[in-house]
């Protein structure tokens, strides 16, 4: 089966003809005749047997030095006192979880009314929290005694000593807003 193209077409056609016989013939049998003695060159030229390791010394475990003094930075040391030693005046109420949060840790972003009550709004990092009388929050038992539009007003119990506990008063003041 022949194609007749017109004379138009041959010119283009025989110049695509010619570029792939020129391309081709690089491919030729000397290239692979030099890839074919470097790969047997190469697997005569063994390198041999590994060299042995040496072998490792056996180590016999000691049992740790034993410790006659206390650290003094251990945290049994810098923890509040034994509860057998000073009882809190509050140790039986159920302890909120407001009570785990350092108070410069909370900010004092408002105030709502509800009904003839206030109630503190406080962020502690992104997180938004109600706080109302009554209720306990800080690290040192702080209470909420008074909510006024400015500020939140807490009793905290301090230990004063090693056996005396003393009231002191402090405040969570309204943040300006930004």
């Amino acid at each position: 089966m022949s194609v007749n193209l017109p004379p138009r077409h041959c010119g283009p056609l025989a110049l695509l003809a010619m570029f792939a016989l020129t391309t081709l013939t690089g491919c030729g049998q000397s290239d692979e005749a030099t890839l074919r003695k470097w790969i047997r060159d190469t697997q005569r030229a063994s390198a041999g047997a590994p060299a042995q390791l040496p072998a490792l010394p056996s180590i016999t475990a000691s049992p740790p030095p034993t410790i006659t003094d206390v650290d003094p930075f251990a945290h049994v040391r810098i923890a509040a006192p034994a509860r057998s030693a000073v009882e809190h005046p509050e140790a039986g109420r159920r302890r909120d979880p407001l009570e785990d949060i350092a108070l410069e840790a909370m900010q004092m972003v408002g105030v709502l009314e509800r009904k003839d009550s206030k109630v503190g709004v406080i962020r502690i990092g992104d997180q938004i929290h109600h706080v109302s009388v009554g209720r306990y929050m800080g690290l040192r038992h702080g209470r909420v005694t008074r909510i006024t539009d400015g500020e939140i007003v807490l009793r905290e119990l301090v230990l004063d000593g090693e056996t005396d506990w003393k009231e002191e008063m402090t405040s969570l003041k309204l943040e300006a807003s930004s």
